[in-house]
């Protein structure tokens, strides 16, 4: 849908339906549609997980001189798809910044302060579309389960009774 440049937008030109909307906000008109983009999803997680472990395999081999490396950490308790890259303290294996924190405030060097940097910046990057993806994965299952569900009720017909 092409949108007038000197109209104004706001809550009234809204289309009222998902198939009017621009590409990309809604990419599915149904549950098949639901169904490709959960495959793509899937597809592009795993397509993270595996750029999760080339950046921990990449940069650990350097960052144990430090005492710290990367480590892909899934929570598949909560059912998330793609891990989350944390830093690991290689003595007593905590987990999380305050691990960051203390190499780059040791280090001295301008340049190794600047690595430092910038690994966190990709890790915090490649976190942030993994978050993306995960979440995106969740609310999909939910929505395609509650569409399952519809169907289910519609198939049963009238007379039954819900709790």
């Amino acid at each position: 849908m092409q949108r007038k440049t000197d109209e104004p937008r706001n809550s009234y030109s809204l289309p009222r339906h998902s198939y009017e909307r621009e590409k990309g906000l809604f990419p599915f008109k149904g549950k098949g549609g639901l169904l490709k983009y959960m495959d793509q999803m899937e597809e592009y997680a795993a397509h993270l997980e595996q750029a999760a472990h080339d950046f921990t395999q990449r940069h650990n081999t350097m960052l144990k001189q430090y005492g710290i490396n990367l480590t892909p950490h899934t929570e598949s308790k909560r059912g998330y798809r793609v891990p989350m890259v944390r830093w690991r303290n290689l003595q007593d294996r905590t987990m999380g910044m305050p691990q960051f924190d203390r190499v780059i405030c040791q280090v001295r060097s301008e340049g190794e302060r600047r690595m430092l940097y910038e690994i966190e910046v990709e890790r915090c990057l490649l976190n942030n579309q993994a978050g993306t993806v995960n979440t995106t994965m969740r609310r999909l299952k939910t929505t395609l389960e509650s569409l399952e569900h519809a169907e289910e009720m519609l198939k049963a017909g009238p007379g039954l009774r819900t709790v």
